[in-house]
């Protein structure tokens, strides 16, 4: 609600139950609360048994977007499985391509799956005083793969 009151076009989440099946309850007050602005699932998806099914029941409460690798670790991999989630629902709720989208696969991605967007970090790993050996990487989001994408994106 505080987010919303702020002036946030939208909430992103996702709402699943430890077995894997949504969690309508949530999800039904998170759509009450934003109303006329985004509803957007995230890949929360990708980590449910039935797919299809959850994606159904987004469709029918009124979800605008969902975000998906298809089930596999990345968009490319889950191409079909996206495609097909696309053909069937793709004109009652934003298929939103994601992971591991890059400016060299983005216009296949595209191409491949039918759907029109794509969502990725385009991050690359920071190297500079702030990462202390031994630590996890730290990524950063990179402009240029940012601008590489919209080039590649452009030219179709």
């Amino acid at each position: 609600e505080r987010l919303l009151a702020a002036g946030a076009d939208g909430i992103v989440s996702g709402a699943l139950h430890a077995d894997g099946t949504l969690e309508e309850n949530f999800w039904e007050t998170l759509r009450d609360l934003t109303s006329d602005r985004q509803l957007v699932f995230h890949r929360a998806l990708d980590a449910t048994k039935e797919q299809r099914s959850v994606l159904r029941k987004l469709v029918d409460l009124g979800t605008t977007r969902v975000l998906t690798s298809g089930g596999c670790a990345t968009a490319w991999e889950g191409r079909e499985q996206i495609k097909s989630f696309q053909k069937a629902y793709g004109k009652q709720i934003e298929i939103l391509v994601g992971s591991g989208v890059t400016p060299a696969n983005a216009v296949s991605l595209v191409r491949s799956t039918g759907c029109n967007q794509v969502h990725g970090s385009f991050s690359q790993p920071r190297h500079d005083s702030m990462v202390h050996a031994g630590s996890q990487a730290v990524r950063e989001t990179s402009g240029d793969l940012v601008s590489a994408t919209r080039v590649a994106l452009g030219s179709f």
